[in-house]
């Protein structure tokens, strides 16, 4: 009687350490390997809740939650000459993005409705950063936006939604440009 109360113990430990393999396993297989990067601000993925993802430093795209519009921080202040005469923090309610040879391309419908009419007529809605050269400049018409990028030897901007672009870094800890990612 003793051997058998000491084989179904056994069984039990066996099966309960069967189980822990199996689970650790489900576990371990379910965490998404995120490529960690040497300089920490292309790791930040914003606390909860608020959502990020950099571009090129120091330039980054978040928003508060799910449910907010994505925003770029224009890393200080961009002027916008007469008659616009207004400063932009940030570039507001991001629809979509471009980064191609370490410039920065951006647009937004955003308009401010408390801002003069003079203002809101004039308001920029295409932006181009270049990091390297701490330049950050808007424009009010898509056609002067593709002259400057043209100039700049883009033909046209490969553009993408942030919450495809935010996935895909929260996914692989990886974007196009990330210095680290090649």
């Amino acid at each position: 009687m003793n051997c058998n109360k000491i084989d179904w113990k056994t069984r039990m430990r066996q099966l309960k350490y069967c189980i822990l393999i199996i689970l650790t396993s489900i576990y371990l297989s379910a965490c998404n390997p995120r490529v960690q990067h040497a300089d920490e601000f292309y790791n930040n993925d914003g606390d909860f809740p608020y959502l990020r993802f950099p571009l090129i430093k120091p330039y980054y795209v978040d928003r508060a939650d799910s449910n907010s519009p994505w925003r770029l921080n224009l890393d200080g202040l961009l002027w916008a000459p007469p008659p616009n005469q207004d400063y932009y923090y940030y570039v507001e309610d991001l629809e979509k993005l471009s980064v191609k040879d370490g410039i920065i391309m951006a647009y937004s419908p955003y308009v401010d409705e408390q801002a003069n009419q003079s203002i809101q007529d004039n308001y920029y809605h295409w932006f181009i950063l270049i990091p390297n050269k701490k330049v950050a400049v808007g424009f009010t018409k898509e056609e002067e936006f593709l002259g400057y990028v043209q100039k700049l030897g883009i033909q046209q901007p490969n553009w993408q939604a942030p919450d495809n672009v935010f996935n895909q870094f929260l996914k692989t800890g990886c974007l196009d440009w990330i210095p680290d990612c090649k």
